[in-house]
């Protein structure tokens, strides 16, 4: 993990409180991630409203636990990355799908 990344710490995030229309949505203190031993934590600096984020506040994908933090397209720098990823370093400037909701 980065040296400079502390666990426990908080982030903002646009959450859905459940499925629903647009009054789902709550602007709140969320738990940091902690990344897996293959996983990258990636600060975002960009994100778009996937048509699949809305498919999934309307309740058309798999039931899933709230408070959810949307997001399938990022972009953003690594600040910190499990002890068996390779080919990228804290720092690194990236972009993914990633897996659709966090936890």
């Amino acid at each position: 993990m980065a040296a400079d990344f502390e666990s426990g710490d908080v982030m903002k995030a646009m959450v859905i409180t459940r499925h629903g229309d647009l009054d789902v949505f709550a602007y709140q203190d969320h738990p940091d991630p902690i990344p897996g031993a293959y996983d990258l934590l990636v600060q975002v600096h960009a994100t778009s409203v996937n048509p699949v984020d809305c498919k999934v506040r309307r309740g058309s994908r798999l039931p899933r636990q709230f408070p959810l933090v949307l997001g399938y397209d990022v972009s953003g720098t690594v600040v910190a990355m499990g002890d068996r990823v390779s080919g990228f370093q804290v720092g690194d400037e990236v972009y993914a799908s990633p897996n659709l909701m966090w936890e």
